[in-house]
């Protein structure tokens, strides 16, 4: 999948979801971002399917400190 990324106001009008929202979830780590001239940029994905990537990302997080612990 190529990754696009889309300006922070593209990206509220195209998922319907306020630029104040999403500067809170980039604070907060729940959205990858980049900047770009002092602008900020989302990947052009649905919320949805960002969601489902965290979620991975937490399990295998979780898998690796399991293991982790398990050889200490």
């Amino acid at each position: 999948m190529n990754n696009q990324w889309i300006s922070l106001g593209e990206y509220s009008g195209k998922y319907r979801i306020s630029i104040s929202t999403l500067r809170r979830r980039i604070r907060a780590g729940h959205l990858p971002f980049n900047v770009k001239d002092g602008k900020y940029f989302l990947e052009d994905r649905s919320p949805v399917d960002l969601r489902k990537l965290k979620k991975e990302k937490e399990l295998v997080g979780n898998k690796n400190d399991l293991n982790r612990d398990s050889f200490s």
